[in-house]
């Protein structure tokens, strides 16, 4: 609107004393854009319809959506919207672009390809690996015996 509204349709609908969706609906249809329309509206220079078809190597789809960057975990699950996805694809990265379109379908790509993808119900759980037995020795300390080196070095105050 350019500006041009400012405040001055809330100030008409009060006057009017209009205060229901319903009623503005009616207000701006019969009243508010007529008047507004023959004050502000220009005409045209040239009548030519100049808008360009949309290049067919453009994807709207690709490009009217929300775009994020989501990590890629060494299990090829990634989350987004508290939703878990499984990459079905094997790659080699760790970051990948998910894409929810305006229809609500989710698309994942990686350097422009498109990866396949399930979604699952939680991230799959690591597999307890059990811990790998320790080393000991017979239970047994070594202690150096008496003539050992370690034994024999003497630290003097320095004077």
């Amino acid at each position: 609107s350019f500006g041009t509204h400012q405040d001055r349709l809330i100030k008409e609908m009060r006057l009017k004393n209009i205060s229901t969706i319903k009623g503005a609906n009616k207000f701006l249809k019969s009243y508010y854009f007529p008047k507004h329309n023959s004050k502000f509206a220009v005409m045209a220079k040239d009548k030519a319809n100049l808008h360009t078809p949309v290049p067919k190597s453009l994807d709207l789809d690709r490009i009217f959506c929300i775009k994020n960057k989501a990590c890629l975990r060494k299990d090829f699950t990634t989350q987004y919207n508290n939703r878990f996805y499984q990459v079905l694809d094997t790659i080699r990265t760790d970051k990948v672009a998910i894409e929810e379109r305006l229809n609500g379908k989710i698309h994942i790509y990686h350097k422009d390809r498109e990866l396949k993808f399930k979604l699952i119900d939680k991230r799959p759980q690591k597999p307890k690996i059990p811990p790998k037995p320790r080393y000991t020795f017979g239970g047994r300390r070594f202690v150096p015996p008496k003539d050992h080196p370690y034994r024999l070095f003497k630290i003097r105050k320095a004077s």
